[in-house]
């Protein structure tokens, strides 16, 4: 009895001892490692609801706020395993054959049962099953390393290279890659076929450079003031936005440059990023230069982060890099030399368009003379611009490749194996000719030239707010018509200038901007044409112009413009995907404009169409007008003569005259619309030819013009005397400088008299008269 009591009461001594100890243990556990797990909420924008694991209860400290959970890993463990890319043209379904569907819980035979592919780049098309090899795995997600989620319908098609991709209606995780899943087929409660895809989206791990309070400087870890949890910002695909990853992990990396140099750049948006693809977090960098991404997969990648005074964080990523120029010329400095694709151990899948490791790797290229005579250089050709080549290529002597009667020097080609399944080839990349030299000069000179269309625009369009006389007439409309011209101008030049930093919503604004700029413009010369066709109509039928409320044409001129982007955003934003009969914009998907001819006609050309024609009916009604205007003055003119005539040589007969702004405003709009619409169709004409007709260097003339259009339009509103008049009134002084500077060059001016701008305009118009007592 004695020694049960004994060894009880010291079973309770050691639990106490134990309970009191082991936290304490656990925490410096915490403490020495450098990895941790944050505890972010990622909300989805569509509302979907996502099937996720089940998280651990939040913890919370004596004052009740939520401490972050946290999860150690060895500080010096390797890289995450992640499983590589299915092969291409295979599927992996949960649990049925592929020509069978998921119904209670049991497999039965379907007809037709498809898979949701990706075809042509963008488009998502009903696959038959038939095409792939089947293989049947259900997934079940590591908590430690993945999320688990359940996607539906049109949220998700499969790449020819072999992995999924989440689509738009997968909310933020859109342009996510997916390696680790499965599909189930079942049927709607209509009885249709469906399906659903159970996948694990990778935790993001970041590999941090240096310990706690250390950061990466000179291609050392020096002390600095860094957090204990780097959270930095995280993208779901390269040309995604950043996320607020839940259960974000750190982890240390310690990276070494041997060859090349370390270099550390900031964590940047459209420059420099971390993403989170199927098999990691990866850093993908655009250097200077090029347009081409280069990823840095772990372990050749590390993340720091600085805290700031002000408590915010400055992440940057190092990594071994060598400019490519100067790793090439090091190693042709010798002898020839030439370039492999891929690192030694990987060759380049054709499917995958990407180096993949080969086990069974043999770079064997044919060359002129033994292979060990040559210097090697590993990356792709040195130009923006390359392509696959055929088969049949050969390496002469000083490392110049020769393909189809073409030489391409060492710097302009890489060769490797080639992998198409089980077959392999040697083949190489090459630089093709690039674009054309016109071509390489527009992308400078267009952002130039319509820099300078909007300057004379901002100056028509002040012109008309600051002399108040300008608005009478229909200048209001004219004022409107600039606006206009400037918001499309504005739009076009950002994109064109920005492009390399705009996000995909930026993208997708700044193209539905632009399409209502262009349309307002179309429709505001519409209602300047309808406006002026109305007045001269008037006149030829011997009556004073009637008016119309501004309100009406306000809300013509800017509603339908404003409605047809409404339709295009919400078809943009709301529409689903491949519907026969439905053109959605697809706005943004590989330019900030509409993705295909289709959607382009339908959206932007096809109503510029309809507005144009309309203008043009209107100038050609109001130039039969004006002749018969001009024929009833002859008319007039001869009868007064004869009047004349018949009263005596001395004697003068009068007859009424409309007042002269009546008469001469009118046939000066005329004139001015009609150069206007000239000027915007001769535009819009030549870029859609200069879209179809080859060499693009012939257009390049109309080209400028079209970007100089609002240079143009500023000469034609200071072409028009009255307004002209009017603006000098208000603003002497550009005026005069002009004068004087024609007058230093020895040009004669004409001669100016002093008169206000009424009386030069009654004076003009004193020879007009017409009778409108000649009414039936």
């Amino acid at each position: 009895m004695v020694i049960r009591l004994k060894s009880v009461a010291m079973s309770a001594v050691f639990g106490i001892v134990l309970c009191t100890l082991l936290p304490q243990l656990f925490a410096e556990n915490v403490e020495a490692n450098s990895t941790f797990t944050a505890s972010l909420d990622l909300e989805n924008k569509t509302g979907e609801t996502f099937d996720s694991h089940t998280e651990s209860p939040a913890i919370t400290n004596t004052s009740g706020a939520e401490v972050p959970r946290t999860n150690t890993v060895d500080p010096l463990s390797a890289c995450p395993d992640f499983p590589g890319l299915q092969l291409p043209g295979t599927v992996v379904k949960c649990y049925c054959l592929g020509n069978e569907v998921f119904v209670d819980g049991k497999c039965q035979p379907y007809t037709g049962a498809v898979v949701p592919a990706q075809e042509d780049w963008i488009y998502t098309v009903e696959a038959p099953v038939e095409k792939y090899n089947v293989t049947i795995r259900d997934v079940n997600c590591d908590p430690t390393k993945y999320r688990s989620f359940n996607f539906t319908k049109g949220q998700f098609h499969m790449r020819s290279r072999g992995d999924m991709v989440l689509l738009k209606g997968a909310g933020e995780l859109e342009g996510q890659r997916i390696n680790n899943y499965c599909l189930i087929h079942h049927l709607d409660p209509g009885g249709d076929q469906t399906w659903t895809m159970k996948a694990c989206v990778p935790i993001p791990s970041i590999p941090v450079c240096c310990p706690f309070g250390y950061a990466m400087k000179e291609g050392s870890c020096q002390p600095a003031k860094t957090p204990k949890l780097l959270l930095p910002p995280v993208l779901a695909n390269p040309s995604g936005s950043h996320l607020n990853w839940p259960g974000m992990k750190n982890y240390r990396s310690e990276l070494t440059c041997d060859s090349e140099p370390m270099k550390t750049i900031p964590i940047a948006y459209k420059k420099s990023n971390l993403v989170s693809l199927a098999d990691g977090v990866k850093q993908v960098w655009t250097p200077d230069g090029t347009r081409r991404r280069v990823y840095y997969p772990c372990p050749e990648y590390c993340v720091d982060g600085i805290e700031n005074a002000d408590g915010s964080i400055d992440y940057f990523a190092s990594f071994c890099y060598q400019d490519p120029k100067e790793a090439h010329e090091r190693a042709c400095q010798k002898g020839p030399c030439f370039r492999k694709c891929c690192a030694y151990g990987s060759s380049m899948d054709v499917h995958r368009n990407m180096c993949v490791p080969d086990k069974n790797a043999n770079f064997s290229p044919p060359v002129a003379t033994d292979l060990t005579s040559y210097n090697i250089a590993i990356g792709y050709p040195l130009c923006n611009n390359f392509a696959e080549t055929g088969a049949g290529l050969t390496i002469d002597s000083d490392g110049r490749l020769d393909l189809q009667s073409r030489q391409y020097p060492p710097s302009d080609f890489c060769v490797d194996t080639f992998l198409d399944k089980d077959h392999r080839e040697h083949k190489a990349l090459a630089c093709g000719d690039g674009p054309p030299a016109w071509i390489r000069v527009k992308s400078y000179l267009l952002p130039v030239c319509k820099f300078i269309s909007l300057f004379f625009l901002s100056i028509t369009i002040a012109c008309h707010l600051l002399v108040p006389r300008l608005m009478a007439d229909g200048g209001s409309f004219l004022l409107c018509y600039a606006i206009s011209l400037c918001v499309a101008f504005a739009t076009s030049f950002s994109v064109n200038v920005f492009h390399e930093y705009l996000g995909d919503s930026s993208c997708v604004n700044l193209a539905l901007a632009m399409q209502f700029g262009f349309i307002a413009t179309f429709v505001w010369l519409n209602v300047m044409c309808f406006e002026i066709w109305r007045k001269i109509r008037c006149l030829a039928n011997h009556k004073f112009p009637t008016t119309y409320s501004n309100g009406f044409y306000m809300l013509y001129g800017w509603g339908i413009p404003l409605s047809i982007s409404i339709v295009t955003s919400a078809m943009q934003h709301l529409a689903p995907d491949n519907v026969y009969g439905l053109v959605k914009p697809y706005i943004g998907i590989s330019r900030c404009w509409f993705r295909d001819d289709i959607g382009t006609l339908l959206y932007f050309y096809g109503p510029i169409s309809i507005v144009a024609t309309g203008s043009s009916l209107f100038l050609g009604l109001t130039y039969m007008n004006y002749k018969t205007l001009v024929r009833n003055f002859m008319k007039i003119g001869d009868a007064q003569r004869n009047k004349g005539e018949e009263a005596g040589s001395d004697k003068k007969i009068a007859s009424p005259k409309l007042p002269p702004a009546v008469i001469t405003s009118p046939i000066q709009d005329f004139s001015t619309k009609l150069k206007l619409f000239s000027l915007l169709v001769f535009c819009w004409i030549t870029e859609v030819l200069s879209w179809k007709i080859p060499p693009m260097e012939l257009w390049a003339l109309t080209d400028i013009l079209n970007g100089l259009q609002g240079l143009l339009i500023f000469i034609i509103f200071l072409l028009n005397r009255h307004k002209r008049a009017l603006v000098e009134e208000r603003f002497p002084l550009p005026f005069n400088l002009v004068r004087s500077c024609l007058r230093l060059k020895g040009k004669p001016t004409v001669k100016q008299d002093n008169k206000s701008p009424q009386e030069q305009e009654n004076s003009t118009s004193s020879t007009i008269s017409i009778d409108l007592q000649r009414q039936n």
